[in-house]
């Protein structure tokens, strides 16, 4: 699992790169300290999730994109516009352990099996009369009682 932690706050990018070795020690984590070091670092690898903070000092961390993304910040009023713009989970510092386990968890989780919406169609049903079993072609029904 490859994660990037992109944030201009030193000290919360360190705080928040130890949480998610506790919870993933095998991952390889990368960090970024500006937008411009994040735009580099996306050009060279792909990650399967991004912490992010919205405000990087030199562009709004609301432009960068393409993984899971768990928007790591300080602003609680940016909440809805990043999940408008399809985030994850949203962090707010200073971080709780719990929420990152939980956010860590979500985004790692197998996806669940598509689940049909339309029922199966039925060609054949059983009917069973006098201890025994017919199948009855269901072209072939005008009536049931």
């Amino acid at each position: 699992m490859r994660i990037a932690v992109i944030d201009d706050e030193k000290y919360s990018r360190v705080a928040l790169v130890r949480q998610i070795e506790n919870f993933l020690p095998h991952a390889e984590i990368f960090e970024a300290g500006s937008g411009a070091q994040a735009v580099e670092l996306l050009e060279k690898h792909t990650f399967d999730i991004l912490f992010l903070d919205i405000h990087l000092g030199d562009m709004e961390g609301t432009t960068v994109p393409q993984a899971k993304i768990i928007f790591a910040t300080a602003y609680s009023d940016y909440a809805v516009r990043a999940f408008e713009l399809r985030a994850d989970d949203y962090l707010l510092k200073p971080f709780d352990p719990d929420r990152i386990r939980e956010a860590l968890k979500r985004c790692t989780a197998e996806p669940a099996p598509a689940v049909s919406a339309a029922p199966p169609v039925l060609h054949r049903i059983a009917v069973n009369s006098n201890r025994s079993t017919t199948l009855l072609d269901t072209d072939e029904i005008t009536y049931i009682e």
